[in-house]
């Protein structure tokens, strides 16, 4: 008897040594996989406005952004690490790039940064 239950113990063990990194893999499968899909929308929607960026946070050698758009008059927020080289700053402002379906579902196009032109003050 006592040797069934070591039996059962071991085999509990193995299986919850297998199962529990099986079930983070597959979250982490599984949420690549919808950020994926979420991408792909929002490319073919093509749909763009400006953001402003209000607030960066640093953390190790990676900084994030968090910005600010307007979609038919509801603000909405948005955040993605910026790609290495890439350092935007509060009050930058970047093309975001959004699925016109959600519009709460967006990117931060790093590689377009606003540019405004200042006035002659003449």
């Amino acid at each position: 008897m006592a040797d069934d239950n070591k039996m059962k113990t071991i085999f509990y063990l193995l299986g919850v040594i297998c199962f529990v990194p099986m079930f983070f893999w597959g979250v982490l499968t599984a949420s690549k996989w919808i950020e994926g899909k979420k991408l792909e929308r929002i490319k073919a929607s093509n749909t763009r406005t400006i953001g402003h960026i209000y607030k960066t946070k640093e953390y190790k050698e990676e900084r994030t952004a968090y910005a600010e758009y307007y979609v038919d008059g509801i603000r909405y927020e948005t955040q993605l690490k910026a790609p290495g080289g890439k350092t935007p700053e509060p009050d930058d402002m970047y093309e975001i790039m959004y699925d016109s379906a959600h519009p709460k579902d967006s990117r931060i196009d790093f590689d377009k940064p606003i540019v405004l032109e200042e006035e002659d003050s003449k």
